[in-house]
């Protein structure tokens, strides 16, 4: 039977399935980035403010995406610096914000490629770094970054609406914190997303 479903072009469902959890997944991140926009514009609901973790928070991440970044063949490493001061904010509003850095790494990332994900401890400050092998961004275009509806141009161009980033870098700011990037044009890209530290984990 399966030699026969071959000969007439009919491709297996294990064939599909990297497939279908690749569309999946950008469908759900288009779908909470408008969800997103929507309470970014409407003010509300106000974010929580509690101890968060964020070496949970990576870890989860981590297990989120360690199996897209498997089927897009691309190696992908946390280095967490153990015992992080915990940081106040929304532990929703934080996911999201990791969630869509690691994704747009990924999004960028070539076959063979590499992201690195790590945590540390900058002074009074909390520190995640998203690092990927892509194919960087030129200097000019790095401030245009984080502009509503703004889309990557050139071999940065893929699939989105360009909300991603402007959901980081307004969240990560309504949590006093900022976000920084560095690129080389041909040798990839880093985020730093940079909180406050708040007391001992």
């Amino acid at each position: 039977l399966q030699e026969e479903a071959q000969q007439h072009g009919v491709v297996k469902s294990v064939d599909v399935l990297p497939w279908i959890k690749r569309s999946g997944l950008t469908i759900l991140s288009l779908v909470d980035n408008y969800l997103d926009l929507s309470r970014i514009e409407d003010q509300s609901p106000s974010l929580k403010r509690e101890p968060v973790g964020i070496n949970d928070l990576l870890l989860n991440i981590g297990q989120q995406y360690e199996g897209e970044a498997r089927h897009r063949n691309i190696a992908f490493a946390l280095s967490l610096q153990p015992k992080l001061p915990w940081v106040e904010g929304d532990p929703i509003a934080m996911d999201r914000i990791l969630a869509n850095v690691v994704y747009n790494a990924l999004k960028f990332t070539p076959p063979a490629g590499k992201v690195t994900v790590s945590s540390s401890l900058r002074g009074a400050e909390v520190v995640i770094t998203v690092a990927d092998t892509g194919p960087g961004i030129a200097a000019e275009e790095i401030p245009l970054l984080f502009e509503k509806y703004r889309r990557a141009t050139g071999s940065r161009r893929k699939e989105g609406m360009g909300l991603g980033l402007f959901i980081v870098k307004t969240l990560v700011e309504r949590h006093s914190g900022r976000i920084e990037v560095e690129s080389v044009v041909g040798s990839g890209t880093t985020f730093h997303i940079i909180f406050p530290a708040q007391g001992k984990s």
